[in-house]
This record gives C-alpha cells, structure tokens and sequence, in this order.
C-alpha cells in the first residue's frame, strides 16, 4: 500500500508506521485506537457470550429435566476446544475433558493395553466453563 504522505510503500498491517515523516505521534495513535476498537469490542462480546453460556449450563445442570441438554452443550463445547491431530476423522476420535492438577507434582500413570481392563464411569462432572481443563480428543482406530 502507497503512504499517501511520504509515498512510500507498506503493508497494509503497517500503512500508519511510525517512520513515516507525515504523520505525527497523535495521528498515529488515532489510527491505531481506530483499528483495535473493533477487535476489543469483539473480545469483550465473546467473553461476555462465553461467561453467559456457561451460566445457562450452570443452571441446566441444577434443573434435573435439562440436565440432558445441558450435557449436549458442555460436549459440544469439549469438541469445539479440543485439541489432537486433524487427520483423524471425527467418528473415531474420543474427546476427553483433563483437568489440570493442584499441585505440579509428577504422577504415575497407568498404560491400559486391554480394554477389558477400562473403567466404565456413570456420569462425570465437570466445570461447564471448561476452566483449568484441556479439551483433547485421540483416535479409536487401531
């Protein structure tokens, strides 16, 4: 992009740079005030969108008729955040929620290699604002 004041050429992500002899500090940061406007507007929406999704789940989750719903939601949710390799096709990926720990202590972990030997669990409660949790899905495929 041509600077219309010193005719020099930048990238439009640099079009109001500092080197530029014609435009003066004020201008400057006029310009980039008006550019980042939009984007903490929209940082300051989603985060309200997300604290207000995560209220409705909340209050889903107390109400036993919506608890199903609710479910759906936060699942959603897990896939929509999760993270693992994109080759993987979405009807063999398992997504699992991983809370952080407490405390950084190292722990052991157990390697099941036979499926006989997985612990089937009923329900499994989770923070429905996905804080301190790491959504990551694996596959299922051999």
């Amino acid at each position: 992009m041509l600077c219309s004041k010193c005719s020099k050429h930048y990238c439009i992500e640099h079009r109001f740079h500092p080197t530029c002899p014609e435009i003066d500090d004020e201008t400057m940061a006029a310009k980039i005030e008006q550019l980042e406007a939009p984007r903490r507007q929209f940082r300051e929406a989603n985060k309200h969108l997300q604290e207000k999704i995560t209220e409705n789940i909340r209050k889903a989750l107390q109400s036993s008729a919506k608890v199903k719903t609710a479910s759906k939601i936060h699942l959603m949710r897990i896939k929509q955040k999760a993270i693992g390799p994109k080759t993987i096709p979405p009807s063999d990926r398992v997504y699992f929620a991983i809370k952080k720990p407490l405390n950084m202590e190292p722990k052991p972990i157990r390697i099941i290699q036979e499926e006989d030997n997985i612990t089937k669990f009923e329900s499994v409660t989770l923070d429905p604002d996905l804080k301190d949790t790491v959504p990551v899905f694996i596959s299922v495929a051999d």
